[in-house]
């Protein structure tokens, strides 16, 4: 019986160690992607301001009249600005909405900001087969038909937020097949 009891208190044992790496990993600060070689840290702003990549015509119609109820009453801080048919700049929580992607701010450790898109762009190694790479990832990745760059490939992602399209680029990046991988972002404007 004693025997039992300290088999079933080092197996609860270990599986409470498992259940608290698996919590820290999801509250890891620490994101990245990898660009000429070197790896970009990203780190998630505390700054509530997010890119909404609308999903359904719903919340799109509603984030339109956000956006021009603001413009309208001549306010100073737009809280949601439309930067095009469906993608928003939106600077509160309250005017998210489920079934959207959307994307965080983060910062490099540069201080240079980002918003991650719902794309992934990577290289194959020479005959090696997107299906193949792809191939654990199929419920929510597919394949765009409209490649920007020859010898590139642009995956768009079903996904709702930039955490889970990081965690994709950095599992993809680890696989031999690929010469490099990393998200589509924005990195470049001007704060609204």
């Amino acid at each position: 019986m004693r025997k039992v009891f300290l088999v079933l208190s080092l197996l609860l044992s270990l599986g409470m160690l498992g259940a608290c790496s698996n919590e820290e990993e999801e509250k890891s600060p620490f994101f990245y992607y990898r660009y000429e070689g070197k790896i970009i840290q990203l780190i998630p702003s505390t700054i509530e301001r997010y890119y909404v990549q609308t999903r359904n015509p719903e919340s799109r119609e509603h984030l339109e009249s956000v956006a021009k109820k603001g413009n309208s009453q001549n306010s100073s801080k737009d809280e949601v600005t439309m930067i095009s048919e469906n993608e928003f700049f939106v600077s509160s929580k309250s005017y998210l909405m489920e079934n959207d992607y959307i994307s965080e701010l983060f910062f490099d450790t540069k201080g240079n900001p980002y918003y991650i898109l719902p794309r992934i762009i990577l290289a194959l190694k020479d005959n090696a087969q997107i299906g193949d790479v792809i191939k654990r990832h199929t419920d929510y990745l597919v394949l765009d038909s409209d490649q920007r760059l020859q010898g590139m490939i642009t995956l768009t992602c079903n996904l709702s937020d930039a955490k889970k399209v990081l965690k994709v680029v950095a599992e993809l990046d680890s696989n031999d097949q690929v010469v490099w991988c990393e998200p589509d972002m924005i990195c470049k404007w001007e704060f609204y």
